[in-house]
């Protein structure tokens, strides 16, 4: 993932990564999904939570054994309509993100 100054009008902003194997998650308000960024104990369903800061760029791996249906969550503080994106089984083998100012503005996917 890459986002300029810009992203998040400059400030950090999370990422949350999400088994979405067998779960009706798609039609989750952005506020019902913000809430299992941070619960305590965490969602059993959250893989990964990740801060990005504003002109950084972000990689990660995801196991193969690990490999299901993902989505990826990008919280904005004024999220666009774009603050999601779905990776279904099965997986690419790499996915490059570029994160605009309010939401995901660029997706490039290569498979294997």
């Amino acid at each position: 993932m890459k986002s300029s100054q810009r992203t998040n009008e400059g400030n950090t902003l999370y990422m949350m990564v999400r088994d979405a194997t067998g779960k009706p998650i798609v039609s989750e308000s952005y506020q019902e999904v913000a809430a299992k960024l941070f619960t305590d104990p965490p969602d059993p369903s959250v893989i990964r939570t990740e801060p990005i800061f504003p002109g950084n760029t972000v990689s990660f791996t995801i196991e193969e054994s690990d490999e299901k249906d993902l989505f990826l969550y990008f919280f904005y503080t004024d999220p666009g309509e774009n603050w999601r994106l779905p990776l279904r089984k099965p997986l690419p083998s790499e996915v490059f993100i570029d994160l605009g100012q309010y939401q995901i503005e660029r997706v490039q996917v290569r498979r294997r």
